[in-house]
């Protein structure tokens, strides 16, 4: 009879004095993968990642581990591209968010896009360019003939050409995602990782600080 092997558990933490976020994998109590994937400042509130397989991978595991830990994630910035500089009295404060839309909010995403172009790219996921044809989407609601209430009823497919058209993770109204782009050919799919999910609880005599472990979560909107 072969021999069970253990689960690999993820598990993430926090290392004082340089920020950094460690996402590890162990295997029988045993660290066999430490990896450093992102860098929080918490005094600024901002949610470093090094490029873009960081943002696509570990982004949701990182924000995760920070909020259940009540740190705040307030900005985000990709250090493989030019930070953004300081808000300046010239660039119009950031619109309000709509309660629903939250950072997904249009001119929300225009500001992004025109004032922060790093945050606008890390926040969002922006993967590059496209010029070809997507699908667009469109919801059809009919009137219910009982009381005229609009009921859903699926949803009317069309494609149109796009231009130099920004691909991004999260669907915006100025984006489309990889699955709109009929021939998007993303030539970094980079996801060895399957599930991000921290899983590991440490062992009562080796439990430190930063090491608990917090429930997935879909990738919110930060402030």
């Amino acid at each position: 009879m072969a021999e069970r092997t253990e689960r690999i558990q993820v598990s993430y933490s926090l290392e004082e004095g340089t920020g950094h976020v460690h996402r590890k994998k162990i295997q029988e109590d045993q660290i066999i993968e430490d990896r450093v994937v992102a860098r929080y400042d918490a005094e600024k509130q901002i949610l470093f990642f090094k490029n873009l397989y960081d943002l696509k991978n570990f982004k949701i595991g990182a924000l995760t581990f920070l909020s259940e830990n009540e740190m705040s994630v307030r900005t985000f910035q990709r250090e493989d591209m030019d930070l953004d500089p300081p808000l300046t009295k010239d660039i119009p404060p950031r619109p309000k968010k709509n309660r629903l839309e939250g950072d997904k909010t249009d001119d929300v995403v225009s500001w992004y896009m025109k004032y922060r172009p790093n945050e606008f790219a890390t926040r969002y996921g922006f993967l590059g360019t496209y010029t070809g044809k997507v699908l667009i989407r469109i919801p059809q609601w009919v009137p219910r003939p009982i009381d005229g209430q609009l009921e859903y009823r699926g949803e009317q497919r069309t494609e149109k050409d796009v231009v130099n058209a920004a691909v991004t993770l999260r669907k915006t109204h100025l984006t489309y995602t990889p699955d709109e782009c009929v021939d998007w050919d993303d030539d970094d799919p980079n996801s060895d990782i399957e599930d991000d999910r921290p899983t590991y609880t440490p062992p009562a005599k080796t439990a430190g600080k930063g090491k608990q472990p917090v429930p997935r979560r879909d990738e919110g909107a930060e402030d």
